[in-house]
């Protein structure tokens, strides 16, 4: 779906990250028959440490995970200072809060929307990442250690 929303964007580059899957492939054959190969960078075997160099050099970061638990990249990025676009997920709905814009998975026309938004309107983009740099003050060292102790405390006097 990203490259389908890419085909409907200009001048927009993706790069993905990680291991050559099934996913992959299929990601290769999407971006041929929509002649993206030359706007597709594809990165393997980078080390976890280069990850914040990553993120921080991108205008937006996409998302689009429909089976994940947590979502702890969709926290890297947003502290990184990265708008989010991702699915609306029980798992990516926790790590986002309302800091993120969520599409459905297979909306390929509104995932486009959002990314040209995202790139061309600065007061949008600007108040995405307000939103972001809130929500992510809850996952401080501080406010973790603090729920932390919270939560042995409550076990100890049970």
């Amino acid at each position: 779906h990203i490259v389908e929303a890419l085909s409907k964007s200009k001048d927009i580059h993706l790069v993905a990250i990680g291991r050559k899957t099934e996913y992959f492939n299929n990601v290769s054959k999407a971006l041929e028959k929509h002649k993206l190969c030359d706007r597709f960078h594809y990165l393997d075997g980078v080390p976890f440490q280069e990850f914040p160099a990553i993120y921080q050099m991108a205008e937006i970061f996409i998302y689009p995970s429909s089976y994940e638990g947590f979502g702890i990249p969709i926290i890297e990025a947003m502290a990184s200072g990265i708008p989010v676009i991702t699915y609306d997920t029980a798992g990516t709905r926790e790590a986002a809060g309302e800091a993120a814009v969520y599409c459905k998975p297979g909306q390929t026309e509104n995932m486009a929307d959002i990314i040209n938004k995202l790139m061309n309107d600065a007061g949008f983009k600007k108040s995405q990442l307000e939103k972001a740099n809130q929500h992510i003050r809850q996952f401080a060292d501080e406010q973790i250690a603090s729920r932390l102790g919270s939560v042995y405390k409550k076990t100890m006097e049970q």
